[in-house]
């Protein structure tokens, strides 16, 4: 999985490498390891985890498994032991012009650092209760009509 994927938008092609796992926590070594591996073999432009459970992300934790200092991120944090969302990218290819946390989902603006075309990246934890999944997708709804 080495090909780089297009996203035809416009007239514009955008390609990158994306890596998107539910790793359903992500405080384990063998996980962390792993993920250090799948982001180096597959030279990933773009990381979004899910579910990783935790409360707070450091860049200390972000460069323990993307293992270089060109990356930044942006964190939907979890809520106990349960949820998160985690986003991250090279900041020598994109750059975040903006950004923006609901309960369940993390909207990314990025912008190409080569030609400045901005477009958004979505990473979302779907809730399991029917109440929460109500709410979620007015989340998305709303966010959508902004």
């Amino acid at each position: 999985m080495t090909e780089l994927m297009p996203l035809q938008v416009g007239c514009w092609c955008l390609m990158f490498r994306l890596l998107s796992w539910n790793v359903r926590g992500i405080n384990d070594l063998d996980k962390k390891v792993l993920l250090k591996s799948f982001l180096r073999k597959w030279k990933c432009d773009l990381g979004c985890l899910q579910e990783i459970k935790m409360e707070a992300v450091s860049p200390y934790d972000i460069r323990s498994f993307w293992g270089y200092h060109s990356v930044d991120f942006a964190a939907l944090n979890a809520v106990g032991s349960s949820g998160g969302v985690l986003v991250m990218w090279d900041k020598s290819v994109y750059r975040m012009v903006s950004s923006f946390c609901g309960d369940f989902s993390i909207t990314c603006i990025l912008e190409t650092v080569e030609s400045g075309f901005a477009w958004a990246f979505r990473g979302v934890y779907g809730p399991q209760s029917r109440t929460d999944k109500l709410r979620f997708w007015e989340e998305l709804r709303l966010i959508k009509d902004k």
